[in-house]
């Protein structure tokens, strides 16, 4: 995984999940949320249409991706920033389950998974 390995260059640093994860909403997530709010602002069969409310849900919290239904639906390229906050997220434990025996076994079980 290219984030985590590259998120981890310096092996004597230890990361720590929280400033990480703070690191990483903080460089994605005021600009994303301004073209959310510009997006309301400047297309208003949106703030007009109740049955849009769980698109919109869906894209503030990022997880439009994952809903087939949301995946392009409000803020069209976002799709690619829940993808990668996903990455994100899995990338702390992908570091921690690295250098451990278990992590050939995970990366089998996840590849027969999918």
């Amino acid at each position: 995984m290219v984030i985590a390995n590259t998120d981890n260059r310096n092996e004597t640093k230890k990361i720590v999940a929280k400033d990480y994860y703070k690191k990483r909403f903080e460089r994605i997530y005021p600009l994303y949320f301004l073209s959310l709010i510009l997006y309301l602002v400047f297309c208003n069969d949106y703030i007009n249409n109740s049955s849009k409310l769980y698109s919109f849900l869906s894209s503030l919290f990022l997880i439009q991706a994952w809903i087939p239904k949301f995946a392009s639906d409000f803020n069209f390229p976002g799709w690619s920033l829940s993808v990668e906050v996903f990455f994100y997220l899995i990338s702390c434990f992908y570091n921690k389950i690295r250098s451990y025996a278990t992590f050939k076994i995970a990366v089998f079980v996840t590849l027969f998974w999918l």
